[in-house]
């Protein structure tokens, strides 16, 4: 980490943010990005990386996608969390929040034009961490597809103050590692940024997926960062991984994403009760369902049960005699 910090230097970061570059490319509706790329020596499996962002650009408009606390009416949620972010101190907030409760956004944003309008009309998505199992089938390709700076951050908000649980979101990233090949990028800020606020971002997000890569700095291959000029490169490694070694690393890798799927008892059993609110039952009726001695007392069907041929009849049952 030490060379990558040292190559962070103010000519990296004057060609990162190079005015004489930007006036020679077309005028662009929006500040261009800085973009932060992992190339591997390994090909990884599909895994979410969340980070540290110690700053955001000034005026964000921020979308948080949130439960539904009155049911299928979405206006009288969406007041009910506007009233608790003015109660938490949302006033003297310089961050402009939208709250979108579920159900709004599975009735309004149905098809793929709607979605990508909405991924364009904000800079960050948060969403509350008990929905989040909802959005990937809500939010489609326009979210989750090539250009994936726009996937929500899941943050906690039951039960704590609003505004800070919005700011630690909005003070986070997610580095996605796609799982189709050996480069993955990330979003860290935009060329309107200071210098130093740039500096930062930038290691700390290299700092903490390097902790958390297999092998750390030794599997990767090289790191770029990119803004409006060139690609900018922070660390390169011509080496290459011995067969063994690299069999070992992608064995740990799968195991760790194996480990993943595969939650608490107790977390499954939460999930579980959270979906279960769309459906026409009670709290009780779900549990009881869920206990083991009610799994238990399911039986498995007779061995001798009836099958079909292919003529469509029964084929164990005996023709009655003329």
């Amino acid at each position: 980490m030490d060379i990558v910090e040292m190559n962070i230097s103010d000519d990296a970061l004057a060609l990162i943010t190079n005015a004489n570059c930007e006036q020679s490319v077309k005028r662009a509706l929006f500040v261009p990005n800085v973009i932060v790329s992992f190339v591997g020596k390994l090909p990884l499996p599909k895994v979410t990386i969340r980070t540290k962002l110690p700053n955001r650009p000034t005026g964000v408009d921020v979308c948080v996608i949130v439960k539904d606390l009155k049911g299928t009416d979405y206006n009288a949620s969406n007041d009910i969390w506007r009233r608790k972010w003015r109660v938490d101190g949302g006033k003297g907030s310089p961050t402009t929040v939208t709250f979108l409760p579920l159900s709004e956004l599975k009735l309004c944003y149905q098809s793929y034009e709607s979605r990508r309008k909405l991924a364009s009309t904000f800079d960050v998505f948060l969403a509350d961490e008990r929905i989040v199992h909802h959005l990937p089938t809500n939010l489609g390709k326009a979210f989750y597809g090539n250009a994936r700076d726009k996937v929500p951050i899941p943050v906690a908000l039951d039960g704590k103050n609003l505004v800070k649980a919005v700011d630690q979101g909005l003070h986070s990233c997610l580095v996605l590692i796609s799982g189709k090949g050996t480069t993955d990028s990330v979003v860290v800020g935009n060329t309107s940024m200071p210098k130093e606020h740039i500096k930062e971002n930038v290691i700390s997000v290299i700092r903490d997926v390097v902790d958390r890569w297999p092998g750390g700095l030794k599997t990767l291959r090289s790191i770029y960062v990119r803004g409006v000029g060139p690609s900018v490169p922070l660390y390169f490694d011509n080496t290459e991984i011995d067969k063994e070694e690299a069999e070992a690393k992608l064995r740990e890798v799968r195991m760790q994403t194996s480990a993943s799927m595969h939650p608490h008892p107790k977390l499954l059993t939460q999930t579980l009760l959270e979906a279960a609110k769309d459906l026409p039952i009670t709290k009780s009726q779900v549990k009881t369902i869920l206990r083991k001695k009610t799994r238990q007392q399911i039986k498995r069907l007779p061995r001798n049960t009836p099958k079909f041929g292919k003529t469509g009849r029964l084929s164990n049952v005996r023709k009655a005699s003329k």
